[in-house]
């Protein structure tokens, strides 16, 4: 008798248990991750500047100081006072308010048009990886190094490539991407991946969200995203953005569609709001993934990542912050605006390195989601 009761037990608690247990499609499969490097896509090679690298720091302001008229003699006597950075003197204030207004000296990086076009140098090169985002191979696009796809839209990489700390060869990253983003992990919550479909290991259609997550990043020894952590989900719907997508041949890609993500972190984009984002991610054995996304942004987005760091990313990154406006404003090449003609968003694409990860969905509060 005793032994029957206890079985019954036994059998009811076993039938609670699988009643309170997480449901989830039996056939589906979910694989998350951590964005641990973003670095904007580049292809440099030798000969893909016509004009040349654009100039360094101190030759930038040298010809700053040329186009305000200062004779050579007295831009010798500022350089020295400048002594590379280390006893700037009165530059910092003849750089910054070098435009003019109705004659009157203006901060240059709050009226980039207040001084003249100095037409930086761009990039004239074969090779940029990417995407076509208008379906159109138009002369002089750019040819994707790995796919050898054609038509490939990059002008972002086409206006800042010829400025040294933004030039790189992949494996290698850019100086200013690197740091950029190595930076801004450290002070802003994670962006996460998440891949759903019946099963990852096999080719067929798949669920691709893009996510923030409630908290940082967590570094390991080698100061690398930490594989296998878990996040919480931002619930801000500012900050998640889904796509229709499949895997082939252990790769991701998505049907073209609107991504949106608040980062908050100095040196990267404030708000990125990517209209036609595609996205070419592969799942590697070792769990983590890397690939490339893509897309067309607002260009004064883009430009305003530059502009507020001001004298800063002028004097120690060597951006030309005018010339970086006027660029990014002439390579534009999508969203016109209907009164002006002037395109208002710029292709760009960035190469992206995930490890794998656990995401806790905003209503769930506890269980950690696949990996």
């Amino acid at each position: 008798m005793v032994s029957r009761i206890l079985s019954a037990r036994l059998a009811c608690a076993a039938v609670m248990a699988i009643s309170i247990a997480p449901v989830r499609p039996a056939s589906a499969e979910t694989k998350s991750f951590v964005v641990d490097w973003l670095t904007l896509a580049m292809h440099s090679e030798d000969g893909d500047c016509p004009g040349g690298e654009n100039p360094g720091i101190e030759d930038m302001f040298r010809g700053i100081f040329k186009g305000m008229g200062y004779e050579p003699d007295k831009i010798e006597e500022l350089m020295v006072l400048y002594n590379g950075g280390s006893g700037a003197g009165p530059i910092p204030g003849i750089v910054v308010y070098r435009g003019r207004i109705d004659g009157k000296p203006v901060n240059v990086y709050d009226n980039p048009t207040s001084v003249p076009d100095p037409n930086i140098h761009t990039v004239a090169g074969r090779y940029s990886p990417g995407f076509d985002l208008d379906n159109k191979a138009e002369p002089g696009s750019f040819e994707d190094p790995e796919t050898r796809e054609k038509g490939i839209d990059n002008q972002f990489y086409r206006a800042m490539g010829c400025i040294h700390s933004h030039r790189a060869t992949p494996p290698h990253r850019a100086g200013y991407w690197s740091y950029a983003w190595d930076a801004g992990k450290s002070v802003v919550r994670a962006w996460l991946i998440t891949v759903t479909g019946d099963d990852l290991s096999r080719d067929g259609k798949v669920t691709v969200t893009f996510n923030r997550g409630m908290s940082r990043v967590i570094r390991d020894a080698n100061s690398q995203a930490q594989r296998d952590q878990t996040f919480k989900i931002d619930p801000d719907p500012r900050t998640q953005s889904s796509f229709r997508g499949q895997i082939k041949d252990g790769v991701v890609t998505i049907e073209p569609g609107e991504l949106h993500m608040i980062t908050g972190g100095a040196y990267l984009p404030l708000q990125w709001d990517m209209q036609r984002a595609h996205l070419r991610l592969k799942l590697k054995p070792d769990g983590s993934a890397e690939g490339v996304l893509g897309g067309y942004q607002p260009w004064l987005q883009l430009f305003y990542m530059y502009g507020i760091g001001g004298y800063g990313m002028e004097g120690m990154i060597g951006v030309n912050i005018p010339g970086t406006y006027y660029a990014l404003r002439k390579l534009a090449d999508a969203n016109p605006d209907p009164k002006t003609g002037q395109n208002m968003s710029i292709s760009a694409a960035y190469k992206i390195e995930a490890v794998p990860a656990f995401t806790i969905p905003p209503s769930q509060k506890s269980a950690a989601a696949g990996r």
